[in-house]
């Protein structure tokens, strides 16, 4: 296959390495599955993954939505990192309409579809599903024809994750695969069928495992891709930013401890004997507000009645329910909601955004309750637990009624096992709260805490994660003991926009400062203002470390900011870094002012 994006000039199917991917199931939780449980299949099979692109699903957010990659959501190169397993993106890969408005076309066949062979599980697993459907290969202009895997592969279970799948990998299992006679099909077979590609082995879905356990437990894949898939620091800066709206804050105020909660209703309704009359059989508000209380009680019993956690009395709801009236009697509860930001989000980032800052909100909170049956809630569970060491619950049907509102006992049984896991979930955290309330960072005293803290920033930045911000969000002792340090916050750099800039000036109160300035963006809109701030502070600057490109040639801001007043300037290092070859200067004559304080020019 042709994978090269001209622009590149490179071929980015390196000679000797392997690759392995697969086709988005619609939804955002739904692709974030089948995301983990690629990258999982890629870790045992010992390949790289090609994740494929979040396509906007219409049944889930209707129409208007562009396709994303991953790592417009996801930090894929902290995930990639943490694996030690490098991670691409068929965006990298080949070229697409990516963040373009989706079109009908998107959907279709063209004439430049590249041909690929692929593996298909779903009827080995007993699926009523026809893979040639997915429009993941349509977007990517690919036809791809499919060869059927053999009965007896696994997609991903808990017991024993992707052993068939790995071993058809294998050039033994493929051999034995190919040697069934496996029948063939597609949305237009030719003859004869390609084989399945061995550099660049594909499936038709890794979604869900042969039982259908996704919604109970994701088991090692969880583990060990799942909890390390963090957002992106933009989605979640986006997110406090919401969340300060919410609870009506200013830029830079802590956001108070709040349980999250999701309400999915809009397609459960399946679960009703009278679907046009869903509020009789799926869970009442009163149901999910008895769960919260459970949450609050969990939260004193693990953290104490005195803590900041024994008494946390904000909620906020996340749920796709349109109902002007229901969401009234959210109000009317006292809860906080991010429905009324929907609108705004889809005009100012896109339509995936309001899904994606609610699956954010959700996993900050310091409890959670969600809907059973909906992945989403089961996800959101998850990364409370493991990020925040939160409890959570389950608003579940039998919550409205007898338990014949449920398909049948096996439905109950589920939801029983469901109810020990949550309890389970709750008695781990519980266990490792009051081990780590024995660590000896807690009995520290202040002085000691701010050694510690010092000799961390010395090695990190404020764009870093964690950064400081995220130290200081962890709890009170420490927020107070880096807020109140003016030392920690002695270090300007120049990707900082210019609030930050401003908030880490006031709080080094009077202290000289460091500045660290790279302009190899050359974008002069956001530095022009943070050089004013510097310059109206240069008194107090101790250090000037600065790399000037080509494109910053001539610059009045810079020499305004070196010909400014720095009488406790101690070092002075100006680096210049150009793409062509010129003549003369490289930059302008600076007559720098009186320093009595300067030791070293560079």
């Amino acid at each position: 296959m042709d994978l090269l994006r001209p622009e590149l000039e490179v071929d980015n199917l390196k000679p000797g390495v392997k690759y392995v991917t697969t086709w988005n199931r619609g939804g955002l939780t739904n692709e974030f599955i089948t995301w983990i449980n690629l990258i999982h299949l890629a870790h045992v099979s010992q390949r790289v993954p090609v994740l494929p692109p979040l396509l906007p699903d219409e049944e889930h957010l209707g129409r208007g939505g562009t396709a994303l990659d991953a790592s417009d959501i996801f930090d894929i190169p902290r995930l990639a990192k943490t694996l030690t397993l490098p991670i691409l993106e068929w965006s990298q890969l080949k070229q697409a309409r990516y963040h373009k408005s989706y079109i009908p076309a998107d959907q279709e066949s063209h004439y430049d579809d590249e041909l690929l062979g692929c593996w298909g599980t779903y009827p080995a697993v007993g699926e009523d599903y026809d893979p040639s459907y997915a429009f993941t290969p349509h977007f990517l202009h690919l036809n791809v024809q499919y060869t059927a895997a053999p009965a007896n592969i696994s997609t991903p279970s808990n017991s024993s994750p992707f052993p068939g799948l790995a071993e058809i990998l294998s050039p033994s299992g493929r051999a034995a695969a190919l040697s069934l006679s496996p029948s063939t099909w597609a949305e237009e077979l030719i003859s004869p069928t390609p084989e399945p590609d061995e550099q660049l082995a594909c499936f038709d879905g890794l979604y869900s495992d042969t039982e259908g356990q996704w919604e109970k437990d994701l088991g090692r894949t969880w583990d060990l891709v799942g909890t390390n898939m963090h957002f992106t620091r933009k989605m979640d800066l986006l997110a406090n930013s919401i969340l300060r709206r919410i609870f009506d804050l200013r830029e830079f105020d802590v956001v108070p401890l709040f349980i999250s909660v999701h309400i999915r209703r809009g397609d459960l309704d399946y679960f009703c004997e009278n679907p046009n009359r869903p509020e009789g059989c799926l869970p009442s508000l009163s149901a999910y507000a008895a769960r919260v209380r459970e949450i609050q009680d969990d939260l004193r019993q693990i953290h104490g009645q005195d803590s900041i956690y024994g008494n946390v009395a904000e909620v906020i709801v996340t749920s796709d329910e349109t109902d002007s009236r229901w969401w009234a009697e959210v109000e009317d509860m006292g809860w906080k909601e991010t429905g009324s930001l929907k609108q705004e989000l889809q005009l100012g980032y896109g339509i995936w955004f309001p899904p994606v800052m609610d699956a954010v909100i959700q996993s900050k909170g310091a409890g959670f309750v969600g809907t059973s049956d909906s992945t989403m809630s089961v996800i959101a569970a998850k990364r409370v637990l493991d990020w925040q060491g939160g409890p959570s619950r389950m608003g579940a049907f039998s919550d409205v009624g007898p338990s014949t509102s449920l398909p049948d006992n096996v439905e109950a049984l589920k939801l029983a096992k469901l109810y020990i896991n949550t309890e389970l979930d709750a008695l781990i955290s519980c266990m490792q709260h009051r081990r780590n309330l024995a660590a000896s960072i807690h009995k520290l005293p202040i002085e000691v805490m701010d050694m510690i803290f010092a000799a961390y920033t010395e090695s990190s930045s404020l764009n870093d994660i964690p950064s400081l911000f995220d130290l200081a969000a962890v709890n009170k002792l420490w927020y107070d003991t880096i807020v109140h340090s003016p030392q920690l916050w002695t270090t300007l750099e120049s990707d900082f926009t210019p609030k930050i800039a401003k908030l880490v000036l006031q709080r080094s109160k009077n202290l000289p400062f460091d500045l660290i300035w790279d302009t190899a963006d050359c974008d002069e809109s956001e530095s022009k203002e943070l050089l004013d701030v510097v310059a109206q502070n240069s008194t107090r600057l101790k250090s000037v470390k600065m790399t000037v490109t080509e494109c910053w040639k001539p610059n009045r801001d810079i020499r305004r900011l070196l010909e400014a007043n720095m009488p406790n300037l101690e070092k002075l290092e100006v680096k210049t870094v150009w793409d062509s070859e010129v003549s003369g200067e490289r930059l302008d004559k600076i007559t720098l002012s009186d320093g009595p304080s300067l030791r070293k020019i560079a």
